[in-house]
């Protein structure tokens, strides 16, 4: 959809602020499936366990696997990050920070 906005999560199980803020995620994730001018996702470095992790959290929000060529295209330095990508392609990352959720409304007009 042209007027799409796609907003990322990227993650690891190693990352302590990243698995605090997980349960977040999920209920992110289950607000945005009711919004239809929202793509959300998350991205999860690919250590061993990924998948046991999330079954055992009960997590069901989409993750797809990454390794370090991921964080090499995006210039990431650090974990949580989010990624949002306008409708015109155009991407900003935003460095962890508790308020994340009103920074993304504040990007994204209409949000």
């Amino acid at each position: 959809n042209e007027n799409t906005w796609f907003i990322g999560d990227i993650w690891g199980t190693w990352c302590p602020p990243c698995v605090e803020e997980l349960p977040a995620i999920q209920g992110y994730s289950d607000s945005c499936k009711k919004l239809p001018q929202i793509h959300f996702v998350t991205f999860a470095f690919q250590s061993p366990g990924v998948a046991a992790f999330l079954e055992k959290k009960g997590y069901h929000f989409p993750v797809y696997p990454i390794d370090d060529t991921f964080n090499e295209l995006l210039h990431i330095e650090g974990f949580p990050m989010k990624i949002i990508i306008s409708p015109e392609g155009k991407y900003r990352l935003l460095h962890y920070k508790k308020d994340w959720q009103t920074r993304i409304q504040e990007l994204i007009p209409g949000f």
